[in-house]
């Protein structure tokens, strides 16, 4: 076994286009976790301490599952996959996974806050989280931005000494601890491209095409669905999409030219509304039109 040091800690950053994802994950699992458990006691913090800092701890959770699911399986997929199972069910949580494809495995996020130095902490589990075949990682993160991580390394539940910790921090006193320097290295406990591969080729169709689909957050006002929309849903997005008008009067926008579509924007027909459907095809089919002019040609107001 390896022991970690400084060289093998892992830095994960953010993207920034996933923040927002982030945000939205930290707060509904803030809102589930006080609803149901800010009345009970908790062996870290007294409740008047809970209530305060509960905000900043569901946005570290976050931020280490994110950060967990890339270093270990070499995509966020399964920290989405968690947290939408999560968010479904909020009465419930995630069921103790953290990242999907790896069910054993328990990230545990902490702020850096007494040193910059991520050796310098320590593992922490408390007596409810163990369980015999558990794998803890430890996941810092810094309160500046941007976004991100350190990765620092992991223990297996027989790592831990028979007896908790009851040492001069009162705060820590009755969870198991594992100095950082003590841990595993990640490397160790990277799901390797095989792997990675076998996980994802269990999902199929729709929840394939969900996972991979760059989040919007963008809930459907109609079936409730976000990127991936229900059967009546679709058929009636489908009817909207039909040209109403024109030499393409009863086809499908998928099916109009491209230069078609384009004329349409550039004229300023119809509302911005009519106007977005028709770029949004053309941005699917032509990165050429992700454009700041595309947009404001969309969204112009026309006599």
């Amino acid at each position: 076994m390896g022991v970690a040091g400084s060289r093998d800690i892992v830095e994960c950053v953010i993207p920034e286009e996933d923040w927002e994802g982030i945000w939205i994950n930290a707060k509904k699992a803030e809102l589930a976790f006080g609803g149901i458990f800010m009345d009970g006691k908790s062996q870290i913090r007294d409740t008047a301490d809970r209530k305060k800092m509960l905000a900043e701890d569901q946005l570290i959770g976050q931020i280490a599952n994110y950060a967990g699911s890339v270093v270990l399986t070499g995509s966020p997929n399964g920290y989405w996959l968690a947290r939408e199972i999560a968010n479904d069910n909020p009465s419930k949580g995630d069921g103790g996974t953290d990242i999907v494809g790896l069910d054993h495995v328990d990230i545990k996020g902490r702020m850096l806050r007494h040193s910059p130095q991520p050796l310098d902490y320590k593992l922490l589990v408390r007596p409810q989280e163990r369980h015999q075949d558990g794998i803890y990682v430890l996941v810092l993160v810094p309160k500046e931005r941007p976004y991100k991580a350190f990765v620092v390394g992991w223990a297996k539940d027989s790592d831990f000494l028979d007896e908790p910790y009851d040492g001069p921090i009162e705060a820590l006193r009755g969870a198991y601890d594992i100095e950082a320097t003590e841990l595993r290295k990640i490397d160790e406990l990277r799901v390797g491209d095989d792997y990675s591969e076998y996980y994802w080729g269990q999902i199929y169709g729709e929840d394939y095409i969900y996972l991979t689909t760059k989040k919007t957050y963008d809930q459907c006002a109609f079936c409730g669905g976000f990127n991936v929309h229900s059967e009546p849903c679709k058929e009636l997005q489908h009817e909207w999409n039909v040209m109403e008008f024109g030499k393409h009067k009863g086809k499908h926008i998928d099916s109009v030219p491209d230069g078609y579509l384009e004329f349409l924007i550039r004229k300023g027909i119809k509302g911005p509304h009519d106007r977005q459907k028709w770029l949004d095809a053309l941005q699917s089919r032509n990165d050429k039109y992700k454009t700041p002019q595309w947009e404001a040609r969309v969204n112009r107001v026309t006599s």
